[in-house]
């Protein structure tokens, strides 16, 4: 049909409503939160129908949608008035309960169980290819644990090999795999660097069977016929386009025969076998074969094939009779007069429309053309016999609208299938000889593309029957621990003396931090302690104070040394001196110096007996101070070489211990194993004159797949001075790639698996997914992945389409039952319910002694429901999809086949509607894409459909029930 009408849907609703009034309700009554009927008992929504889809509509969505209309109706507001008279002290009486016991458990206990997955692709095979590796040897069929360099070794090698049929793959056949783009460490993540496949073995394709993808064939028919898809390319994130990509994205379709096929029968005839290819059904017409010779255990390429089109089976046709292909037909009229050795070829009479266009003889096991204005019809003769009875003749006769040409190394279809090319494969199967026996076909793609997640790569575009799809990464946000690094100044830090001449156990001084924090509580480890924090002091002193018998008697001199250009006289160094002016001094005294350049010294106005403290204005690294009395040295402030971690304070102490200048332990407690951070360098080996010098380096280590059990590969950044000199605040930056890249800034650097040392911007993404999320002069964050990340494929027939986010509700299940999922059974429910004591106040009842009014209607519900309208709807409770207001609450009725509105839902959604798939009965809220709130109710075919309606209809009772 080709429309629908809307008012007379509500006329068929009218009358089923008029069937169930008994149900009526004066209740709010909603589906999934959205609303339908208000608690004045108006509908606040449409029923939607489709209109001028890609198909009509079926009759059945109009009583799907009449249904819903009666049900809606059920449940909207009545006018015909009731009076009830209700007795409040028997109402009492009888819901008055009666208390057996003090507890009562709960009997029959349910349970719903909920599954859900990131990716649900039917009539597929889905697949994960690690960051950085190549196809192949990247992707260990179940077991997603491998990768490898290209070049002459595999990085990780597997326990999975290719069995490759024919020995090798289609691409080493015709001697290369096309490359078009070099991918290099300097653009493309995983710190690989590559241009080209391995050559002459399988190591870099891939090869999905029928195991792998159902709709393809294995041992199919009298021949055997197999069908392969190969695929290349190399997983990589292109730090160009910031995204991830499937570099050089290639393939090939195959066939081959496991009872490969003779050219010629036993008679030396054409062997006419029937083959599949690109879906089709074929029969093979003609043979070229290749030159030369070939064994029976390999195989060569050449020749020609022609591929029939049948449009008839082989028939017997006897004399004078018919056999049609509209607009062409067909005629036995006769033989010809018998040959030398007795056979006589059967003569044809051809007709197109009716109208004779030919006569011709057609020698037995040959096939001829005609053609008609550029119509064509084929006609191949089989075999043939000529009777002395006309009656008994006969010639085996079949019919072919085209013949399709495969000619080896040419391109299979320069029209319909631009860069593709055609292998055509021989052997001889009983003996070494004449290349005698087709072994397959193979058509190959020669100009590979670079696919970004969401593209897909066509095996022939026409026809398209297959495709490899790019999902994306496999990590979610939720897969990633932040951590940041964070450069601070301290005025002051309390922390250990490690002086070896040194009488104070404790200093203060000011000092430069890194702080690097985890999101993960408990990341790290280090010197007993375990904590989501560590912090290093990238400015360490010691503080050595030697004691005297007697003052000095002489003012002290202080000194410095390697300060570097961090001394102006703009910006002068003050440095405070603590110590004892005697033996007997009771306290000590304290006196400020100040350097006003690098050179400078000044002398102190006191006589120190010896120093407690050496206090600088601000850290220094590689700074010294030293504190003269006459010819002895009093107290000397210099730096420890490595930089220090900052224990936490112990209990009742102020002061922070320091650990050693190595390394942390870093977990990330899901299972992964433990690596390490670690810190190098050291801050008096350099000094600052205004150019910038790395004094250390931070170094992440991970592990870059699955199976590894050392890593192998890590993220790391150079901590540089910054040259503003006296001015820097702080006095570090570490926003700087190690010295491998040259000290490059707004970089990290990445070391790959394959020991690549490559610059690192924000966006970088290493081999385990882990990314550079930013990076500044003070701080840098790099969100390391918890887990592998893989890029999600899929190889799919081309009307398959993915669904991002699945989730299906199991149950309801009672206690003990099976679920039918594996390995889940339902234990017990604990729950009880706990009564304190018989006494109970009936509320609610004592205004009911008065007559209470409802009411249900008959006479006004045929008005009410072709009437019932919403504030700005153009019509009434049904309508069409051309009628529907963006805004409104709809309940679309049918599928995107039949209704644009669904097909826009689904869109937006990425709902498939497919055969296989059960009736969709949801809800979906408000967007600017899909516009006010939607409910789907559709299924495939038209008995699905009601099938939806009629569980949306029973959900609405149940909610108006509780209601």
């Amino acid at each position: 049909m080709k429309h629908i009408n809307a008012k007379r849907v509500a006329a068929v609703a009218v009358g089923t409503a008029l069937l169930g009034m008994g149900l009526a309700f004066a209740v709010p009554v909603s589906f999934q939160s959205v609303p339908i009927v208000s608690s004045a008992g108006q509908p606040v929504v449409q029923i939607a129908l489709g209109y001028n889809g890609t198909y009509p509509a079926s009759i059945t969505d109009g009583v799907a949608a009449a249904d819903i209309a009666a049900a809606i109706g059920n449940l909207a507001y009545t006018t015909t008035p009731v009076t009830v008279n209700i007795n409040a002290s028997q109402a009492r009486s009888v819901l008055k309960p009666v208390v057996t016991s003090s507890a009562y458990k709960l009997t029959d206990q349910q349970v719903w169980l909920n599954e859900s997955s990131s990716a649900y692709v039917s009539g597929s095979y889905s697949f994960g290819a690690l960051i950085g590796s190549v196809f192949n040897r990247g992707i260990k069929l179940n077991t997603l644990s491998a990768t490898k360099t290209v070049g002459t070794v595999d990085a990780y090698p597997t326990t999975y090999n290719l069995t490759a049929s024919p020995t090798a793959s289609p691409y080493t056949a015709t001697g290369f795999v096309p490359v078009s783009t070099s991918v290099s460490a300097s653009t493309n993540g995983g710190g690989v660097s590559f241009s080209s496949f391995l050559n002459g073995t399988d190591a870099n394709i891939m090869r999905v069977t029928s195991t792998n993808l159902p709709s393809l064939l294995s041992n199919y028919g009298a021949n055997g016929e197999n069908e392969y898809l190969w695929l290349t390319g190399f997983p990589v994130y292109d730090q160009a386009n910031s995204s991830f990509a499937l570099v050089n994205a290639g393939g090939a379709y195959q066939i081959n025969f496991n009872k490969p096929i003779p050219a010629y029968t036993s008679s030396n005839s054409i062997n006419h076998a029937s083959i599949m290819f690109l879906g089709k059904n074929w029969t093979i017409a003609n043979y070229t074969l290749p030159s030369g010779t070939v064994s029976s255990s390999t195989y060569t390429t050449g020749g020609k094939l022609e591929l029939a089109s049948a449009v008839s089976p082989i028939t017997t046709l006897y004399l004078d009779h018919f056999l049609n292909s509209t607009p062409f037909g067909v005629e036995l009229s006769g033989f010809t007069e018998p040959n030398s050795s007795g056979i006589s070829q059967p003569i044809y009479h051809v007709f197109y429309n009716g109208t004779l266009v030919n006569s011709t003889t057609i020698k037995i096991g040959t096939t001829k053309l005609f053609n008609v204005s550029g119509h064509k019809i084929y006609v191949y003769v089989k075999s043939a016999a000529a009777d002395v009875f006309e009656s008994a003749s006969y010639a085996k006769t079949q019919l072919y609208t085209n013949v399709y040409n495969i000619t080896d190394g040419a391109q299979l279809n320069k029209t319909s299938a631009p860069g593709w090319y055609t292998d055509i494969l021989w052997t001889n199967s009983s003996t070494s000889g004449t290349p005698n026996e087709l072994e397959g076909i193979v058509a190959y793609n020669s100009t590979p593309t670079t696919l970004y997640p969401g593209q897909s790569f066509s095996f022939i575009s026409d026809p398209a029957i297959w495709k490899l799809d790019f999902e994306g990464s496999s990590l979610a946000s939720g897969d990633y621990d932040h951590v940041t690094s964070t450069l601070t100044s301290v005025s002051n830090i309390k922390y250990s003396n490690k002086g070896a001449a040194a009488l104070e156990t404790n200093i203060t001084e000011p000092g430069q931090e890194l702080s690097v924090s985890s999101s993960i509580s408990n990341a790290f480890s280090f010197d007993g302690q375990i904590n989501s924090t560590v912090n290093y002091l990238l400015t360490p002193y010691e503080l050595n104070d030697t004691a005297h018998t007697a003052p000095a008697n002489t003012a002290a001199e202080v000194s410095i040394s390697s300060p570097g250009n961090y001394i102006s006289a703009t910006n002068p160094l003050s440095v405070v001196l603590t110590g004892y002016l005697s033996s007997s001094a009771v306290s000590p005294t304290s006196a400020s110096v100040t350097f006003n350049s690098v050179s400078g010294n000044v002398i102190a106005p006191l006589d120190f007996y010896n120093l407690t403290s050496i206090e600088p204005q601000r850290a220094i690294p590689g700074m010294e101070i030293t504190a003269m009395a006459g010819s002895n040295t009093i107290g000397v402030l210099a730096p420890i070489p490595t930089a220090q971690i900052l224990l936490t304070p112990v209990s009742g102490s102020s002061v922070y211990g320091l650990g050693s200048a190595g390394s942390v332990t870093y977990s990330q407690q899901n299972g992964q194993p433990t690596t390490t951070f670690a810190l190098s360098g050291s801050q008096d080996s350099n000094t600052m004159h205004g150019t910038q010098t790395a004094y250390y380096t931070y170094t992440m280590n991970e592990y870059d797949v699955p199976s590894s059990t050392n890593y192998n590969d890590s993220l790391s950044y150079a901590i540089l001075n910054s040259s503003a000199g006296a001015d820097a605040t702080p006095l570090f930056q570490l926003n700087y790639s190690s010295s491998a890249t040259g000290y490059s800034h707004n970089n990290m650097t990445y070391l790959s698996s394959q020991k690549n040392s490559v610059k690192a911007p924000a966006g970088f993404v290493t081999e385990r997914g882990s990314k550079v999320a930013s990076i500044a002069p003070e701080s840098a964050v790099v969100d390391m992945a918890t887990s592998v990340g893989e890029l999600n494929f899929y190889v799919a027939p081309t009307n398959v389409t993915a669904v991002v986010s699945h989730a299906k509700t199991y149950g309801p299940y009672s206690i003990g039952e099976a679920t039918n999922i594996p390995n889940v059974t339902i234990a017990n429910v604990s729950a009880k319910i706990s009564v304190s004591n018989a006494n109970y106040t009936i509320s609610g009842i004592s205004n009911l002694s008065s007559a209470v009014t409802t009411t249900p209607s008959v006479a006004d519900v045929p008005t009410n429901i072709e009437n019932m309208t919403m504030p700005g709807s153009p019509s009434g409770l049904v309508i069409l999809d051309t009628q529907a207001a963006p805004t409104s609450s709809l309940i679309l009725v049918g599928s995107g086949y039949v209704n644009t509105l669904s097909a826009q839902l689904q869109k937006a959604y990425n709902i498939s509607v497919t055969p296989t798939s059960a009736p969709i009965v949801k809800a979906y809220p408000s967007s600017a894409t899909v516009g006010g709130p939607r409910i789907l109710v559709a299924g495939y075919n038209a008995s699905q459909t009601m099938s939806a309606a009629k569980t949306f209809i029973e959900d609405l009772y149940a909610n108006a029930a509780k209601s």
